[in-house]
């Protein structure tokens, strides 16, 4: 699904297109003159599926460049590893969370309770993958022609990262990863390291962007006025309450 002049959707669960598993996140492809990149991996268990879209609209999977991950739930990071053997791709991940995906910590990411309770098959594990590029809080770095900030997110998980992308002069695109979502919704889970308040503050941080398309992680990208959906949960949780959960 071809969603800007250089941007598409490759994978999406059921809380979006569902186009893949139901469990995938949002996957997107970022082709520039001379790299692709993805942006979050989905969980793996829909691979193939999400080769022949990209395939169809002649992305091929084996020329990705540069994988950037939001965190490392499953859904959003469970096919780094393989599509890294694949392509050969770097992978660019949190300095914090990097550790724990090299190592395939499964408790950190509370996978157990996410199988018991229906989000992965019970077979389902999560495999370790080499990191790259540990990047750093408010880190900028070059990926082509764009300028990425990687901007620390925490509370929807404490690793969240969000990516702002600017080419030029052009007014900065947010892959928000789970921080925040169309019409300022967010993803509360009962996780141990969800934190209400961390994400207050993060959603604060993004506010302060001027940013003209929003690429979450579930649910609907929007094309044009992005900034004034993260507006709009920032401007929630001002006045003392807390933004509808996607997940309801």
């Amino acid at each position: 699904m071809q969603l800007t002049e250089d941007i598409w959707m490759a994978a999406s669960g059921i809380n979006g297109a569902h186009i893949c598993h139901a469990a995938d996140c949002n996957v997107y492809i970022v082709k520039t003159a001379d790299r692709m990149i993805m942006i979050d991996t989905g969980t793996g268990l829909s691979q193939e599926k999400m080769f022949e879209y990209m395939e169809s609209w002649q992305l091929t999977p084996d020329c990705i460049t540069d994988i950037l991950l939001t965190h490392i739930h499953g859904d959003h990071a469970g096919a780094a590893a393989s599509v890294k053997r694949y392509s050969g791709a770097a992978v660019h991940l949190s300095e914090k969370a990097a550790p724990y995906l090299e190592a395939g910590d499964e408790d950190i990411i509370d996978l157990r309770s996410a199988k018991e309770n229906g989000f992965y098959p019970s077979d389902y594990t999560m495999t370790a993958c080499e990191i790259d590029h540990p990047l750093r809080e408010a880190e900028v770095f070059n990926i082509g022609d764009y300028q990425i900030t990687a901007l620390f997110t925490p509370g929807h998980s404490q690793f969240c990262t969000s990516f702002l992308f600017q080419r030029g002069d052009d007014v900065p695109s947010l892959f928000s990863g789970d921080t925040v979502f169309a019409n300022g919704k967010i993803s509360m889970l009962s996780t141990h390291d969800f934190n209400l308040q961390s994400l207050k503050k993060s959603i604060a941080k993004l506010s302060r962007w001027d940013v003209a398309n929003l690429f979450p992680g579930h649910g609907t990208p929007v094309i044009n006025n992005g900034a004034i959906h993260i507006k709009a949960a920032h401007e929630t949780f001002q006045q003392l309450d807390v933004p509808k959960n996607i997940l309801k």
